[in-house]
């Protein structure tokens, strides 16, 4: 869906300074990238928030225990999926998923496994909190191109929101966000190659503007 997002492309010159027009930005979005030009980038972020989506070992197999233990414990909010969960606690040497949360010091965990639960951890004052929810069953899926992505940009919605009113991460937020973003990501399985006709697409823009309507800010790399 639409959210607004201003996305920035850099070489891999390094450093990275960043631009002035971004620097109040509240949530910064990367995209299966972990290259140095990413890492300078977020460990020069002060005040905004890191989301990172990690759909593929590929992204992390390439960089040693240290660089990615750095890395990861520079974001925020980290959504991967089973097989990326299981690298990280060979990696990592971490067993289990509230370890893993512990170690890179996240606001908030999110594991998928495509039609299966969702796994989301968060911190409370009990301790870490590990939910799973599972999506709906669609008997009707067409393509699930482009699910997984409607799925996080709804994540990066809400937390972007919670972000702006200093809210915390607690079950209110995990069942909210999960409902919504299970419905977009549902929506997008029974389209073809994630795409539809004109109407179908703009009748699902507006009714997510429904949800969510505050200022522009947040930024895709």
């Amino acid at each position: 869906p639409k959210t607004n997002e201003l996305t920035v492309s850099f070489s891999d010159n390094l450093p990275i300074t960043l631009p002035d027009m971004l620097k109040n930005k509240y949530v910064f979005t990367i995209l299966e990238r972990m290259r140095p030009v990413n890492f300078q980038f977020i460990k020069g972020i002060e005040r905004g928030k890191v989301c990172l989506d990690i759909g593929s070992i590929n992204t992390i197999n390439t960089f040693d225990r240290t660089y990615i233990l750095e890395f990861l414990q520079n974001v925020n909010l980290l959504l991967i999926n089973n097989s990326v969960t299981n690298a990280l606690f060979s990696i990592l040497n971490v067993e289990n998923l509230a370890e893993l949360y512990k170690i890179l010091n996240l606001d908030l965990l999110i594991t998928t496994s495509g039609s299966g639960p969702a796994t989301f951890v968060f911190a409370s004052d009990n301790g870490v909190q590990i939910i799973n929810k599972q999506p709906k069953i669609i008997d009707n899926a067409i393509d699930n191109t482009g699910a997984g992505d409607a799925f996080f940009s709804v994540i990066i919605k809400a937390y972007s929101k919670y972000v702006q009113t200093n809210k915390s991460i607690d079950i209110n937020f995990v069942n909210n966000v999960f409902d919504l973003a299970n419905t977009y990501a549902a929506e997008i399985v029974q389209l073809l190659g994630s795409r539809g006709d004109k109407k179908t697409i703009n009748s699902w823009i507006q009714s997510y503007k429904k949800h969510y309507k505050h200022e522009k800010d947040t930024l895709c790399l």
